[in-house]
């Protein structure tokens, strides 16, 4: 998406550099599946995290591990598996 920002800012110029590298091929799209299982520990109550993480349709990432914090609830333990999915999501950025 290329914005026109022209009448806002007027006097603005591009910096362009005349040897930039031109990107070939696709650019990246990474995506992300998460899940948690509520209480899945009977012992100590706690969720279990996962999520599969896929940058073009191809999986880079698996990863699987108890929550640290026990949740009252199963969206509780969804969010927080979606937090840490989303967090990983960040760092590859």
């Amino acid at each position: 998406m290329n914005a026109d920002w022209s009448e806002f800012y007027p006097n603005t110029k591009k910096k362009m550099t005349h040897n930039m590298l031109v990107p070939l091929g696709k650019c990246f799209k990474p995506f992300a599946w998460v899940d948690a299982s509520w209480k899945r520990e009977k012992l100590d109550m706690r969720s279990k995290t996962g999520f599969v993480i896929l940058l073009n349709s191809a999986p880079i990432k698996l990863f699987s591990h108890k929550q640290s914090l026990i949740e009252t609830s199963a969206i509780g333990a969804e969010f927080v598996a979606a937090k840490e999915a989303v967090d990983y999501l960040q760092s590859l950025r």
